[in-house]
């Protein structure tokens, strides 16, 4: 289900995320402002909004990448509307 959702926003092949999880590469749905930063403990790229921190795309690296957006901390489903789930760093 991932590789699907990833194939859809990236327009590309998942098996070719590696520039994306190491910065190397801007996904095309971040804001060309946002900051980039490795997650801890080598677990992908986040890109945050600099004006509010809660505003975020992460890319996961894991068996299959995954990607997790927040708005204001809260994450965004994949319908587009708030989960209820927050994510804080």
């Amino acid at each position: 289900m991932f590789k699907k959702i990833l194939s859809k926003i990236f327009k590309k092949n998942t098996e070719s995320f590696s520039p994306l999880l190491t910065g190397e590469e801007k996904p095309p749905i971040v804001p060309e402002n946002w900051v980039g930063e490795p997650l801890p403990e080598n677990q992908g790229w986040a890109w945050s909004n600099p004006d509010n921190r809660g505003d975020c795309v992460r890319i996961y690296a894991a068996d299959e990448p995954f990607v997790v957006v927040t708005k204001d901390s809260m994450i965004i489903g994949g319908d587009g509307k708030p989960t209820g789930e927050r994510l804080d760093d």
